[in-house]
């Protein structure tokens, strides 16, 4: 999603950006996902985490590029451990956020005319969903449960 939301900052400012992201162009470079599960302290890892935490690392400390760090799925099998914080790059291919917020101040906050607002102006969001336990049941066409359901935005 920050990546996305870099290649929409460079076309607003009237930038030439390529349909593929190029390790040879680092102002569209993708950002590691890897970086931040295996390295980021506010994160809990493979078990999850939350959004405002991944923009808040990538302010305090960047975030490596995915040509840098690649993403490796799961634990390692072979050893039983997540995959270490073990990358060699330049500082060069380490980026920072300039700026994070929640849409509405606040987490739990927002409206859909914000969240579309925000859309228009700033590029994709990221939500998170708090889903009930019923959830985890579901298999096909729409889920309807509702009681005591919380649905939390970003």
């Amino acid at each position: 999603m920050m990546s996305a939301r870099v290649r929409i900052g460079l076309l607003r400012q009237g930038k030439k950006v390529p349909k593929t992201p190029s390790i040879f162009d680092p102002m569209v470079a993708m950002l590691s996902p890897q970086h931040v599960v295996s390295c980021s302290q506010y994160s809990q890892g493979c078990d999850g985490g939350f959004e405002y935490l991944v923009a808040k690392y990538g302010q305090d400390f960047g975030i490596v590029s995915d040509h840098c760090f690649a993403y490796e799925s799961g634990l390692r099998v072979q050893e039983n451990t997540a995959v270490p914080c073990e990358y060699q790059c330049p500082e060069s291919q380490r980026y920072f956020v300039h700026d994070y917020h929640y849409v509405g101040g606040y987490c739990g906050n927002s409206s859909v005319p914000q969240l579309m607002e925000e859309l228009v102006t700033g590029g994709p969001i990221s939500v998170g969903i708090l889903c009930t336990p019923d959830f985890m049941h579901y298999q096909v066409s729409t889920s309807k449960h509702c009681e005591d359901a919380s649905i939390e935005v970003a």
